[in-house]
Protein backbone atom coordinates (compact mmCIF):
# COMPACT_ATOMS: atom_id res chain seq x y z
CA UNK A 1 0.00 0.00 0.00
CA UNK A 2 1.67 3.11 -0.94
CA UNK A 3 1.39 6.69 0.98
CA UNK A 4 1.87 9.66 -0.07
CA UNK A 5 4.48 11.07 2.58
CA UNK A 6 7.45 9.46 3.76
CA UNK A 7 9.34 11.13 6.53
CA UNK A 8 12.63 13.00 4.84
CA UNK A 9 15.70 12.24 7.07
CA UNK A 10 17.94 14.21 8.52
CA UNK A 11 20.75 14.24 5.63
CA UNK A 12 19.70 13.78 2.06
CA UNK A 13 21.86 13.69 -1.45
CA UNK A 14 22.25 17.44 -2.86
CA UNK A 15 20.03 18.04 -5.84
CA UNK A 16 22.58 19.16 -8.43
CA UNK A 17 21.69 20.66 -12.05
CA UNK A 18 23.34 23.34 -14.78
CA UNK A 19 24.26 26.82 -14.06
CA UNK A 20 21.26 29.43 -13.61
CA UNK A 21 21.54 32.90 -14.16
CA UNK A 22 19.69 35.70 -12.04
CA UNK A 23 16.07 35.67 -13.05
CA UNK A 24 16.62 34.17 -16.71
CA UNK A 25 17.90 30.81 -15.23
CA UNK A 26 18.51 28.27 -17.82
CA UNK A 27 16.50 29.58 -20.36
CA UNK A 28 19.64 31.09 -22.35
CA UNK A 29 20.82 27.52 -22.65
CA UNK A 30 17.80 26.05 -23.25
CA UNK A 31 17.08 28.09 -26.22
CA UNK A 32 20.17 27.44 -28.07
CA UNK A 33 18.89 23.91 -28.17
CA UNK A 34 16.31 22.56 -25.90
CA UNK A 35 16.87 19.14 -26.71
CA UNK A 36 20.42 18.51 -26.36
CA UNK A 37 20.29 21.10 -23.38
CA UNK A 38 17.92 18.62 -21.70
CA UNK A 39 19.93 15.43 -22.83
CA UNK A 40 22.97 17.04 -21.46
CA UNK A 41 21.44 17.20 -17.51
CA UNK A 42 21.31 13.60 -16.81
CA UNK A 43 24.78 13.09 -17.82
CA UNK A 44 26.41 15.67 -15.88
CA UNK A 45 23.83 15.58 -12.38
CA UNK A 46 22.09 12.48 -12.53
CA UNK A 47 18.58 11.26 -13.22
CA UNK A 48 17.27 13.74 -10.58
CA UNK A 49 18.19 17.26 -11.01
CA UNK A 50 17.87 20.43 -10.40
CA UNK A 51 16.38 23.17 -13.18
CA UNK A 52 15.99 26.63 -12.90
CA UNK A 53 13.87 28.22 -16.19
CA UNK A 54 13.23 31.99 -15.31
CA UNK A 55 11.48 32.31 -12.15
CA UNK A 56 10.20 28.51 -12.21
CA UNK A 57 12.07 25.82 -9.62
CA UNK A 58 12.04 22.43 -11.42
CA UNK A 59 13.44 18.95 -10.32
CA UNK A 60 13.94 16.93 -13.51
CA UNK A 61 13.78 13.19 -12.88
CA UNK A 62 14.57 10.91 -16.16
CA UNK A 63 16.13 7.65 -14.30
CA UNK A 64 13.82 5.29 -15.12
CA UNK A 65 13.54 3.84 -11.02
CA UNK A 66 12.78 7.60 -10.00
CA UNK A 67 10.39 7.99 -12.81
CA UNK A 68 8.58 4.73 -11.57
CA UNK A 69 8.34 5.64 -8.11
CA UNK A 70 6.48 8.75 -9.13
CA UNK A 71 4.32 8.25 -12.12
CA UNK A 72 3.65 4.22 -10.70
CA UNK A 73 4.55 3.62 -6.97
CA UNK A 74 3.51 6.91 -5.36
CA UNK A 75 1.45 8.40 -7.91
CA UNK A 76 -1.18 10.01 -6.14
CA UNK A 77 1.50 12.08 -4.58
CA UNK A 78 2.31 13.58 -7.77
CA UNK A 79 -1.06 14.64 -9.48
CA UNK A 80 -1.25 17.24 -12.63
CA UNK A 81 -1.71 21.36 -11.61
CA UNK A 82 -1.67 22.43 -15.46
CA UNK A 83 -3.36 25.79 -14.98
CA UNK A 84 -2.78 26.50 -18.38
CA UNK A 85 -4.11 23.50 -20.10
CA UNK A 86 -6.90 23.79 -17.54
CA UNK A 87 -7.64 27.02 -19.77
CA UNK A 88 -8.64 25.38 -22.87
CA UNK A 89 -9.45 21.59 -21.42
CA UNK A 90 -11.36 22.19 -18.24
CA UNK A 91 -11.24 19.29 -16.59
CA UNK A 92 -11.08 16.90 -19.27
CA UNK A 93 -8.80 13.75 -18.67
CA UNK A 94 -5.41 15.69 -19.25
CA UNK A 95 -6.52 18.39 -16.92
CA UNK A 96 -8.45 16.34 -13.74
CA UNK A 97 -7.35 14.97 -11.16
CA UNK A 98 -8.96 13.01 -7.93
CA UNK A 99 -12.05 11.36 -7.87
CA UNK A 100 -13.62 13.35 -10.18
CA UNK A 101 -10.85 12.51 -12.53
CA UNK A 102 -11.45 8.63 -11.93
CA UNK A 103 -14.91 9.11 -12.38
CA UNK A 104 -14.54 10.31 -15.95
CA UNK A 105 -12.15 7.72 -16.86
CA UNK A 106 -14.15 4.76 -15.55
CA UNK A 107 -17.15 6.51 -17.55
CA UNK A 108 -14.78 6.55 -20.94
CA UNK A 109 -12.40 3.58 -20.37
CA UNK A 110 -15.28 1.15 -22.33
CA UNK A 111 -15.22 3.30 -25.34
CA UNK A 112 -11.32 2.43 -25.73
CA UNK A 113 -11.45 -0.84 -25.38
CA UNK A 114 -9.63 -2.78 -28.46
CA UNK A 115 -13.14 -4.34 -29.50
CA UNK A 116 -14.45 -0.47 -29.71
CA UNK A 117 -11.40 0.69 -31.53
CA UNK A 118 -11.74 -2.53 -34.27
CA UNK A 119 -15.44 -0.28 -35.07
CA UNK A 120 -12.96 2.38 -36.06
CA UNK A 121 -10.24 0.83 -38.24
CA UNK A 122 -11.60 0.86 -41.21
CA UNK A 123 -12.58 4.89 -41.15
CA UNK A 124 -8.58 5.40 -40.73
CA UNK A 125 -7.89 3.04 -42.93
CA UNK A 126 -10.76 4.82 -45.39
CA UNK A 127 -9.23 8.35 -45.35
CA UNK A 128 -5.78 7.19 -45.50
CA UNK A 129 -6.92 5.95 -49.03
CA UNK A 130 -8.39 8.66 -49.89
CA UNK A 131 -5.46 11.07 -49.08
CA UNK A 132 -3.14 8.86 -51.00
CA UNK A 133 -5.01 8.80 -54.16
CA UNK A 134 -5.09 12.84 -53.89
CA UNK A 135 -1.16 12.99 -54.15
CA UNK A 136 0.32 13.97 -57.31
CA UNK A 137 2.84 12.12 -58.67
CA UNK A 138 6.72 12.82 -58.07
CA UNK A 139 5.68 16.17 -56.57
CA UNK A 140 6.58 17.82 -53.69
CA UNK A 141 4.25 17.41 -50.64
CA UNK A 142 4.66 18.99 -47.07
CA UNK A 143 4.10 15.71 -45.07
CA UNK A 144 3.12 17.14 -41.27
CA UNK A 145 0.67 19.11 -43.31
CA UNK A 146 -0.74 15.80 -45.11
CA UNK A 147 -0.83 13.73 -41.83
CA UNK A 148 -2.62 16.63 -39.64
CA UNK A 149 -5.35 17.03 -42.03
CA UNK A 150 -5.63 13.10 -42.46
CA UNK A 151 -6.06 12.13 -38.75
CA UNK A 152 -8.16 15.09 -38.27
CA UNK A 153 -10.07 14.13 -40.30
CA UNK A 154 -10.38 10.64 -39.11
CA UNK A 155 -10.87 12.09 -35.51
CA UNK A 156 -13.62 13.89 -36.66
CA UNK A 157 -15.55 10.62 -38.03
CA UNK A 158 -14.73 8.94 -35.21
CA UNK A 159 -16.47 11.49 -32.54
CA UNK A 160 -19.04 12.98 -34.20
CA UNK A 161 -19.76 10.68 -37.79
CA UNK A 162 -19.87 13.56 -40.27
CA UNK A 163 -17.81 15.59 -42.28
CA UNK A 164 -17.71 19.16 -40.77
CA UNK A 165 -16.78 20.09 -44.68
CA UNK A 166 -15.37 24.41 -44.50
CA UNK A 167 -15.60 23.90 -40.50
CA UNK A 168 -12.63 21.15 -40.53
CA UNK A 169 -10.54 24.11 -41.74
CA UNK A 170 -11.72 26.33 -39.24
CA UNK A 171 -11.42 24.22 -36.27
CA UNK A 172 -7.78 23.43 -37.34
CA UNK A 173 -6.94 26.89 -37.10
CA UNK A 174 -8.06 27.52 -34.31
CA UNK A 175 -6.63 24.80 -32.79
CA UNK A 176 -3.46 25.53 -33.83
CA UNK A 177 -3.48 29.10 -32.39
CA UNK A 178 -4.49 27.72 -29.21
CA UNK A 179 -1.47 24.93 -29.89
CA UNK A 180 1.05 27.85 -30.22
CA UNK A 181 -0.60 30.13 -27.17
CA UNK A 182 1.48 27.04 -25.21
CA UNK A 183 4.54 27.02 -26.95
CA UNK A 184 4.62 31.00 -26.02
CA UNK A 185 3.98 30.16 -22.26
CA UNK A 186 5.48 26.88 -21.93
CA UNK A 187 8.19 28.61 -19.59
CA UNK A 188 7.46 31.76 -19.75
CA UNK A 189 3.61 32.70 -19.14
CA UNK A 190 3.70 35.99 -20.20
CA UNK A 191 0.68 36.60 -22.40
CA UNK A 192 1.19 39.53 -24.55
CA UNK A 193 -2.07 41.22 -25.44
CA UNK A 194 -2.11 40.74 -29.02
CA UNK A 195 -2.26 36.84 -28.40
CA UNK A 196 -4.43 36.63 -25.95
CA UNK A 197 -7.00 38.16 -28.20
CA UNK A 198 -6.62 35.35 -30.49
CA UNK A 199 -6.57 32.89 -28.21
CA UNK A 200 -9.78 33.76 -26.33
CA UNK A 201 -11.16 34.07 -30.29
CA UNK A 202 -9.71 30.50 -30.95
CA UNK A 203 -11.51 29.02 -27.39
CA UNK A 204 -14.98 30.40 -28.84
CA UNK A 205 -14.59 29.31 -32.13
CA UNK A 206 -14.22 25.80 -30.21
CA UNK A 207 -16.88 26.02 -27.99
CA UNK A 208 -19.29 27.22 -30.09
CA UNK A 209 -18.84 24.16 -32.40
CA UNK A 210 -18.75 21.31 -29.77
CA UNK A 211 -22.00 22.85 -27.74
CA UNK A 212 -23.55 23.08 -31.16
CA UNK A 213 -23.11 19.48 -32.48
CA UNK A 214 -23.79 18.15 -28.28
CA UNK A 215 -27.19 20.15 -28.19
CA UNK A 216 -27.59 18.77 -31.76
CA UNK A 217 -26.84 15.55 -30.90
CA UNK A 218 -29.55 15.63 -27.77
CA UNK A 219 -31.81 16.50 -29.59
CA UNK A 220 -31.89 13.64 -31.69
CA UNK A 221 -30.24 11.13 -29.46
CA UNK A 222 -33.00 8.55 -30.54
CA UNK A 223 -31.65 8.37 -34.08
CA UNK A 224 -28.07 8.98 -33.19
CA UNK A 225 -25.21 7.16 -35.09
CA UNK A 226 -22.71 5.09 -32.76
CA UNK A 227 -20.16 7.08 -32.69
CA UNK A 228 -17.72 8.68 -29.31
CA UNK A 229 -19.87 11.89 -28.90
CA UNK A 230 -22.86 9.00 -28.19
CA UNK A 231 -21.04 6.58 -26.43
CA UNK A 232 -20.20 9.09 -23.86
CA UNK A 233 -23.28 11.48 -24.21
CA UNK A 234 -25.50 7.76 -23.33
CA UNK A 235 -22.19 6.86 -20.62
CA UNK A 236 -23.42 6.42 -17.15
CA UNK A 237 -21.25 6.09 -13.94
CA UNK A 238 -22.20 2.93 -12.38
CA UNK A 239 -21.46 4.04 -8.81
CA UNK A 240 -23.48 7.55 -8.99
CA UNK A 241 -25.82 6.59 -12.35
CA UNK A 242 -25.38 10.00 -13.35
CA UNK A 243 -23.97 10.48 -16.99
CA UNK A 244 -21.91 13.64 -18.42
CA UNK A 245 -23.46 17.50 -18.39
CA UNK A 246 -22.92 19.38 -21.32
CA UNK A 247 -19.76 21.15 -20.25
CA UNK A 248 -17.81 17.67 -19.18
CA UNK A 249 -18.57 16.79 -22.72
CA UNK A 250 -17.22 19.48 -23.90
CA UNK A 251 -14.00 19.27 -22.21
CA UNK A 252 -13.41 15.17 -23.20
CA UNK A 253 -14.25 16.13 -26.35
CA UNK A 254 -11.69 19.05 -26.98
CA UNK A 255 -9.50 16.75 -24.98
CA UNK A 256 -9.80 13.51 -27.68
CA UNK A 257 -9.38 15.98 -30.35
CA UNK A 258 -6.07 17.27 -29.37
CA UNK A 259 -4.82 13.57 -28.43
CA UNK A 260 -6.35 11.62 -31.67
CA UNK A 261 -4.91 13.83 -34.48
CA UNK A 262 -1.81 15.94 -33.00
CA UNK A 263 -0.13 12.92 -31.27
CA UNK A 264 -0.49 10.43 -34.18
CA UNK A 265 0.39 12.83 -37.09
CA UNK A 266 3.11 14.04 -35.88
CA UNK A 267 4.43 10.31 -35.13
CA UNK A 268 3.10 9.43 -38.66
CA UNK A 269 5.77 12.60 -40.50
CA UNK A 270 7.95 10.91 -37.69
CA UNK A 271 8.25 7.28 -39.30
CA UNK A 272 8.15 8.09 -43.12
CA UNK A 273 11.06 10.56 -42.04
CA UNK A 274 12.82 7.47 -40.55
CA UNK A 275 11.62 4.91 -43.13
CA UNK A 276 13.64 6.96 -45.55
CA UNK A 277 16.45 7.34 -43.51
CA UNK A 278 16.72 3.68 -43.14
CA UNK A 279 15.55 2.03 -46.40
CA UNK A 280 16.57 -1.68 -44.81
CA UNK A 281 14.30 -1.00 -42.32
CA UNK A 282 11.42 0.23 -45.14
CA UNK A 283 12.10 -2.63 -47.21
CA UNK A 284 11.27 -4.89 -43.85
CA UNK A 285 8.00 -3.58 -43.08
CA UNK A 286 7.14 -3.76 -47.05
CA UNK A 287 8.02 -7.57 -46.96
CA UNK A 288 5.62 -8.09 -43.66
CA UNK A 289 2.88 -5.95 -45.11
CA UNK A 290 2.97 -8.50 -48.57
CA UNK A 291 3.05 -11.47 -46.12
CA UNK A 292 0.09 -10.25 -43.74
CA UNK A 293 -1.92 -7.67 -45.85
CA UNK A 294 -1.31 -8.16 -49.51
CA UNK A 295 -3.04 -5.90 -51.77
CA UNK A 296 -6.20 -5.46 -49.85
CA UNK A 297 -7.25 -2.76 -47.07
CA UNK A 298 -5.41 -3.45 -43.63
CA UNK A 299 -7.68 -4.48 -40.84
CA UNK A 300 -7.50 -4.55 -37.06
CA UNK A 301 -7.27 -8.32 -36.97
CA UNK A 302 -3.87 -7.40 -39.20
CA UNK A 303 -2.66 -5.12 -36.90
CA UNK A 304 -2.18 -7.86 -34.63
CA UNK A 305 -0.23 -9.72 -36.87
CA UNK A 306 2.35 -7.26 -37.94
CA UNK A 307 4.87 -7.32 -35.55
CA UNK A 308 7.77 -5.40 -37.21
CA UNK A 309 5.55 -2.78 -38.60
CA UNK A 310 4.28 -2.29 -34.56
CA UNK A 311 7.91 -2.12 -33.82
CA UNK A 312 8.70 0.49 -35.93
CA UNK A 313 5.87 3.01 -34.56
CA UNK A 314 7.17 2.07 -31.14
CA UNK A 315 10.78 2.76 -32.07
CA UNK A 316 9.77 6.14 -33.98
CA UNK A 317 7.66 7.22 -30.50
CA UNK A 318 10.96 6.30 -28.72
CA UNK A 319 12.95 8.81 -30.28
CA UNK A 320 10.82 11.38 -30.71
CA UNK A 321 7.87 11.34 -28.27
CA UNK A 322 5.24 13.41 -29.10
CA UNK A 323 4.68 14.37 -25.61
CA UNK A 324 8.19 14.88 -24.92
CA UNK A 325 8.13 16.47 -21.30
CA UNK A 326 5.35 17.43 -18.78
CA UNK A 327 5.27 18.18 -14.94
CA UNK A 328 3.84 17.23 -11.86
CA UNK A 329 3.74 18.57 -8.40
CA UNK A 330 4.39 16.48 -5.09
CA UNK A 331 1.61 16.66 -2.67
CA UNK A 332 3.83 16.05 0.30
CA UNK A 333 7.34 15.33 0.81
CA UNK A 334 8.97 11.77 -0.12
CA UNK A 335 12.15 11.08 -1.23
CA UNK A 336 12.79 9.84 -4.46
CA UNK A 337 16.20 8.09 -5.20
CA UNK A 338 17.88 9.38 -2.27
CA UNK A 339 17.12 13.02 -2.77
CA UNK A 340 14.40 14.96 -0.42
CA UNK A 341 11.59 16.05 -2.47
CA UNK A 342 9.55 19.50 -0.66
CA UNK A 343 5.71 19.58 -1.09
CA UNK A 344 4.87 21.91 -3.73
CA UNK A 345 7.65 21.09 -5.70
CA UNK A 346 7.34 21.19 -9.55
CA UNK A 347 8.63 17.58 -10.79
CA UNK A 348 9.54 17.54 -14.46
CA UNK A 349 9.40 14.26 -16.52
CA UNK A 350 10.90 13.65 -20.70
CA UNK A 351 9.86 10.79 -21.93
CA UNK A 352 12.18 11.98 -24.79
CA UNK A 353 15.16 11.86 -22.57
CA UNK A 354 14.80 8.69 -20.75
CA UNK A 355 14.29 7.02 -24.41
CA UNK A 356 17.56 8.42 -24.95
CA UNK A 357 19.48 6.93 -21.74
CA UNK A 358 22.75 5.06 -23.55
CA UNK A 359 22.84 2.77 -20.26
CA UNK A 360 19.31 1.39 -21.04
CA UNK A 361 19.09 2.39 -24.83
CA UNK A 362 22.53 1.75 -26.56
CA UNK A 363 23.60 4.13 -29.53
CA UNK A 364 20.45 5.80 -28.38
CA UNK A 365 20.37 7.77 -31.71
CA UNK A 366 20.13 4.51 -34.11
CA UNK A 367 17.33 3.89 -35.48
CA UNK A 368 17.25 0.35 -34.31
CA UNK A 369 13.24 -1.37 -34.12
CA UNK A 370 14.41 -4.68 -33.08
CA UNK A 371 14.87 -2.72 -29.53
CA UNK A 372 11.11 -4.22 -29.36
CA UNK A 373 11.52 -7.88 -29.92
CA UNK A 374 9.62 -9.67 -27.67
CA UNK A 375 11.14 -10.54 -24.22
CA UNK A 376 13.83 -7.27 -25.06
CA UNK A 377 11.82 -5.03 -22.28
CA UNK A 378 12.80 -7.53 -19.60
CA UNK A 379 16.31 -6.44 -19.34
CA UNK A 380 14.89 -2.50 -19.04
CA UNK A 381 13.53 -0.78 -16.09
CA UNK A 382 9.51 -0.89 -16.19
CA UNK A 383 9.70 3.62 -16.82
CA UNK A 384 12.41 3.31 -19.56
CA UNK A 385 9.75 3.64 -22.06
CA UNK A 386 6.81 5.67 -21.65
CA UNK A 387 5.32 7.29 -24.78
CA UNK A 388 2.19 7.83 -22.89
CA UNK A 389 3.86 8.41 -19.91
CA UNK A 390 3.22 5.56 -17.24
CA UNK A 391 1.08 4.43 -14.74
CA UNK A 392 -2.88 5.06 -13.99
CA UNK A 393 -2.48 8.42 -15.83
CA UNK A 394 -1.26 6.46 -19.23
CA UNK A 395 -3.04 7.94 -22.09
CA UNK A 396 -6.27 6.34 -22.62
CA UNK A 397 -6.05 6.70 -25.99
CA UNK A 398 -2.67 4.74 -26.72
CA UNK A 399 -3.95 1.76 -28.34
CA UNK A 400 -6.09 3.98 -30.40
CA UNK A 401 -3.02 5.75 -31.62
CA UNK A 402 -1.30 2.79 -32.19
CA UNK A 403 -3.91 1.13 -33.99
CA UNK A 404 -4.14 4.40 -36.52
CA UNK A 405 -0.83 5.08 -36.99
CA UNK A 406 -0.25 1.44 -38.30
CA UNK A 407 -2.80 0.85 -40.50
CA UNK A 408 -2.39 4.55 -42.44
CA UNK A 409 1.29 3.15 -42.79
CA UNK A 410 0.39 0.22 -44.31
CA UNK A 411 -2.17 2.15 -46.30
CA UNK A 412 1.05 4.74 -47.31
CA UNK A 413 3.26 2.03 -48.08
CA UNK A 414 0.84 -0.18 -50.11
CA UNK A 415 0.32 2.82 -52.80
CA UNK A 416 4.04 3.93 -53.46
CA UNK A 417 7.29 5.39 -52.12
CA UNK A 418 8.05 8.72 -50.03
CA UNK A 419 11.12 9.95 -51.07
CA UNK A 420 12.56 13.01 -49.06
CA UNK A 421 13.35 16.11 -50.82
CA UNK A 422 16.86 17.26 -50.93
CA UNK A 423 19.12 16.20 -47.92
CA UNK A 424 16.27 15.45 -44.84
CA UNK A 425 17.96 16.28 -42.04
CA UNK A 426 15.22 17.82 -39.59
CA UNK A 427 15.53 19.94 -36.33
CA UNK A 428 12.43 18.63 -34.12
CA UNK A 429 10.51 21.53 -33.02
CA UNK A 430 10.21 21.47 -29.06
CA UNK A 431 6.97 22.96 -27.96
CA UNK A 432 4.26 21.38 -26.46
CA UNK A 433 4.91 18.73 -28.88
CA UNK A 434 7.96 17.18 -30.57
CA UNK A 435 6.75 17.99 -33.83
CA UNK A 436 9.09 17.63 -37.30
CA UNK A 437 9.39 20.93 -39.21
CA UNK A 438 6.35 21.98 -41.07
CA UNK A 439 8.80 22.62 -44.26
CA UNK A 440 9.84 18.98 -44.67
CA UNK A 441 9.30 17.43 -47.79
CA UNK A 442 8.91 14.03 -49.51
CA UNK A 443 7.80 13.15 -52.96
CA UNK A 444 5.31 10.57 -53.50
CA UNK A 445 5.97 7.62 -56.55
CA UNK A 446 2.96 5.89 -57.01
Amino acid sequence: MTTLARPLPPTSKPILGPRAYPLLGSLPQMRKDALAFFRSIPANYGGVARLMLGPQNFVLVTDPIAVKHCLIDNNKNYPKNYESTAQVFGEGLLSSNGDFWLRQRRIMQPAFHQREIANFASVMVEHAQRMVAGWPANTPLFVLKEMMQVTQTVILQVMFSTNIGTRTAEMGMAFDEIVAHFNRNMFTPIQLPWAKKRFDRAIQQIDEFLYGLIAERRQNLANAPQDLLTTLLTAIDPDTGQGMSDKQLRDEMLTLYFAGHETTATTLAWTLYFLAQNPAVEAKVREEITMVVGNRSPTIEDWQKLGYTRRVIDETLRMRSPAWMFTRIAKEDDMVNGYAIRKGQTMMFSPYVTHHLPEFWPEPDRFDPDRFLPGADVARPKAAYMPFSAGTRMCIGNIFALVESSLMLVTMLQAGKLIPVGNLSPKPHSGVILRPPSDMQMRFLR
